[in-house]
């Protein structure tokens, strides 16, 4: 079975192909992360929000501290049904005012102060994202920071990041599908003058040795100078060896017609 020779422009789509799939396998990558972050982002400001919702509620009454937490401030979290909020208010020295008891700020990101902090933990076995915010209190007999921490389970955050990938994967993958048709097309484009080639060299006649007189790219103006060369070296030897067989044919016509009257002579003889 004849192996078949291998095709340029299969050869060039191939490499582009490869080129593609890595370049379409970088961007999903950074797509898959950047939905991540602007979920994030998008979320933590709801979660930021809430937080300081419930910290400008907390008052001083009656020596104790009490708030009156908004409901608006957990309605934007609750975006589905799966959706879980916790929530937990102390008061100075870490006192519960309202809430779970159990979910307090790490260490490594208990910062009293006018900046929030934001973390990924984990709640009663959920994945969570969990803001804190202070507020500073100073009434006669108490001062110091309360402490507000809103915590959201990312289900909320999955969906929208899985969803903006999603959307990022199908505008990647018909983008790679046009650049791809778009590649074939300019393949055939670039090869049409190697076709050129082929036809003109196709419908000469056998003993046209003249050179190829036609405008070619740059990058394959090396291969038709190089067949010019070719038929050029061809040309002087058919020239040579039609010198040589017309030398031969002039040595070989003085014997013939010498011969040719000595076979003549023969017919005349009479002496065996």
């Amino acid at each position: 079975m004849t192996r078949q020779p291998p095709s340029l422009f299969w050869r060039l789509m191939a490499a582009i192909s490869l080129v593609l799939m890595a370049g379409a396998a970088a961007l999903a990558y950074a797509a898959y992360n950047y939905a991540h972050t602007a979920a994030d982002d998008a979320y933590d400001k709801l979660l930021l929000g809430a937080a300081s919702q419930i910290s400008e509620t907390v008052r001083l009454a009656d020596g104790e501290m009490t708030t009156d937490i908004p409901v608006s401030a957990f309605e934007t979290l609750s975006v589905s049904h799966q959706e879980r909020v916790f929530y937990r208010v102390s008061g100075p020295g870490g006192s519960l005012v309202t809430g779970y008891p159990d979910l307090d700020v790490p260490r490594v990101h208990y910062r009293p102060g006018p900046e929030p902090q934001l973390w990924n933990s984990t709640y009663k076995d959920f994945p969570i994202r969990a803001a804190a915010v202070w507020h500073y209190v100073s009434e006669p007999g108490l001062a110091g920071w309360v402490t507000v921490v809103v915590a959201q389970t990312r289900d909320a955050r999955e969906a929208l990041a899985r969803d903006l990938t999603i959307r990022a994967m199908l505008l990647l993958g018909i983008m790679s599908v046009i650049a791809l048709a778009g590649s074939a097309v300019a393949i055939r484009y670039a090869l049409r003058p190697l076709h050129r080639i082929e036809d003109a060299l196709g419908a000469r006649d056998p003993n046209d040795l003249t050179p190829l007189d036609m405008q070619v790219p740059a990058e394959i103006e090396e291969l038709v100078q190089a067949i010019n060369r070719f038929m050029e070296r061809l040309s002087k030897r058919m020239d040579s060896l039609q010198g040589m067989i017309a030398d031969a044919a002039h040595q070989l016509r003085t014997p013939i017609t010498a011969l040719s009257a000595q076979v003549d002579l023969l017919h005349h003889e009479t002496v065996p």
